[in-house]
């Protein structure tokens, strides 16, 4: 060996070798970071739409059903029934434990608002956790079960604004007291992500926001696991989906499975088996029919906001009907026939 590579190889005092970044600054990346406020985000939306629902009608306060608790007016209100005035006073008696809600009954909670006591603090606190453990695992699946996605911020919005839509409609139905929460279409959920994204992501997140309208509902675990098999079923059936029609058949059979969830829930309530019936066919109707529509409405969009193609639409793209490809036949013939093949 020559001085001079000898010189040129051997360490300088007071000079430090170059170090690559530490521990911290590879965790604190930019997309991390990103994917920190993000999660941050996702998660305070939940906490406030299931909070925020637990002040709002549950879903077994309606007609014909047996009221939970005793009810009384906390303040004084009039409100219109079939053409008459009805006018109740402070502390008046609603409803009362164990009674079967009638017509009256449930137009006068609607009236005063009291469906629900106002949630403690501690309560608050408490279903705050819980919604913030449900996100947490969540997101631990995906990063098991599909740490590709996990990995990209833009799969994880997606998945996310998803949930969002589903806990929003959610939240809609508990306050409007237009539908109870076991119609939510949550398939719609399942059958957008398994045809943008793939079937273990949208597993993974009809489970986490099925448990998430479950803590909705007044923490029921009846009508989370009602949500999920109508949820799952959606995207077990829509997986593979080359056609339309394979979307309706996807949703029709979501709502079935959803519908027949209903009645063991209804019959496990000890509710009598015609009204269980009937419910059940309501909410395979509302939640099959809808989440047919949903998904065909936000598939296009979701598609060109996030730059994914699904196979309906490149099976769409390669309809010889298409203007493109019949100008492309007549102006160069021989490109539109290496096309085809």
């Amino acid at each position: 060996m020559s001085f001079l590579s000898w010189s040129a190889s051997r360490p300088r005092r007071g000079i430090l070798p170059k170090q690559g970044p530490s521990a911290l600054d590879q965790i604190l990346t930019r997309r991390t970071m990103v994917q920190v406020w993000l999660g941050l985000i996702y998660a305070g939306l939940a906490v406030w739409l299931v909070v925020g629902s637990t002040n709002a009608v549950p879903v077994f306060w309606t007609e014909g059903s047996i009221a939970p608790r005793t009810v009384y007016a906390p303040r004084a209100v009039a409100y219109q029934m079939d053409s008459k005035l009805v006018a109740i006073q402070p502390q008046e008696l609603i409803v009362a434990k164990g009674q079967r809600l009638t017509s009256e009954h449930v137009a006068a909670l609607r009236a005063i608002g009291a469906q629900s006591e106002p949630l403690r603090a501690v309560d608050a606190w408490s279903l705050a956790f819980l919604t913030l453990g449900v996100v947490c695992s969540g997101f631990c699946a995906l990063r098991f079960a599909a740490p590709k996605t996990a990995a990209r911020t833009s799969e994880l919005v997606l998945t996310g604004l998803m949930s969002l839509l589903t806990l929003g409609f959610s939240f809609g139905l508990a306050h409007s007291l237009a539908l109870p929460l076991w119609m939510t279409p949550t398939a719609a959920l399942g059958m957008v992500l398994t045809l943008l994204l793939n079937p273990t992501v949208a597993i993974v997140a009809t489970v986490s926001t099925g448990l998430l309208i479950g803590l909705m509902a007044g923490q029921r675990l009846l009508v989370a696991l009602a949500v999920v098999f109508g949820a799952t079923a959606g995207a077990v059936l829509v997986r593979g989906a080359r056609r339309r029609a394979t979307l309706m058949k996807a949703g029709i059979w979501s709502g079935v499975a959803q519908g027949l969830a209903v009645v063991a829930l209804k019959l496990v309530e000890h509710d009598m088996p015609q009204p269980a019936l009937l419910e059940g066919l309501w909410a395979a109707l509302i939640s099959g029919s809808g989440s047919f529509v949903l998904t065909m409405a936000l598939l296009p969009v979701l598609e060109n906001l996030f730059g994914v193609v699904t196979n309906v639409t490149l099976l769409e793209l390669s309809d010889l009907n298409h203007p493109l490809l019949k100008e492309l036949s007549i102006r160069a013939p021989g490109t539109y026939h290496h096309s085809l093949i």
